[in-house]
């Protein structure tokens, strides 16, 4: 009988060990293995959707960075039927309406068709607001092309540049302040220019520059 209780134990012993080591093992891989938690799918599409949004937030202030960036200061002369009349400092980026109302505005008989509110203001230029009925005088800008015919007494009459004066050299189209006392210096510490293309040694003066004058000066 106690022989057969022992073998009974004995074979109870070698069952129980494996389950025993099951049992501890299943334990031991929760505690030490990380646990995982289901991500919402509500969740993952709020991330992506505000991903989404943050590029193309990105994207924009990139674009109007572009389209605002480097500016340049612009000097221009406003005359004609506007109320103050004078020279005004912008940057690059204004456009003629912003002009005309740092002169105080049109004035009642101001031509307002005369000129294009809507183009982009350019250095050293002279720009007229003709009144209702007046002829457009030679100065006056172009409302589709932007550019200035100099404003001569004659405009037959051709600028002579080894003789100008800074007022008639400044009468040029796209020659201002700066640039006459520039082409006045020059001629006095090199002499008299050659021909009309001599002047395309002026600092400032390059070949689309003299393209807009080259019709309107004369060396002789």
């Amino acid at each position: 009988m106690t022989s057969k209780f022992s073998k009974n134990k004995k074979y109870l012993f070698y069952i129980a060990i494996p389950i025993i080591i099951y049992a501890l093992f299943q334990q031991a891989k929760q505690f030490y293995l990380p646990k995982t938690y289901p991500i919402p799918i509500e969740q993952q599409g709020s991330s992506v959707t505000s991903d989404s949004d943050t590029d193309e937030e990105q994207q924009t202030d990139t674009l109007d960075s572009l389209a605002t960036s480097n500016p340049t200061p612009v000097v221009i002369y406003v005359t004609g039927a506007v109320k103050n009349p004078g020279v005004v400092e912008l940057n690059s980026s204004q456009r003629l309406k912003d002009a005309i109302e740092l002169v105080g505005g049109f004035t009642e008989d101001a031509d307002i068709g005369s000129i294009n509110l809507a183009e982009f203001v350019k250095d050293e230029q002279h720009y007229v607001v003709t009144k209702i009925g007046e002829t457009p005088s030679p100065q006056t800008v172009s409302s589709n092309t932007g550019t200035t015919t100099p404003n001569t007494a004659n405009n037959n009459a051709l600028i002579n540049i080894n003789t100008a004066t800074k007022e008639e050299l400044k009468s040029l189209n796209g020659i201002g302040d700066a640039l006459s006392q520039r082409i006045i210096d020059f001629r006095e510490q090199n002499g008299a220019f050659s021909d009309i293309e001599s002047i395309k040694s002026v600092s400032g003066i390059g070949e689309k520059k003299f393209e807009g004058i080259k019709d309107y000066i004369t060396v002789q």
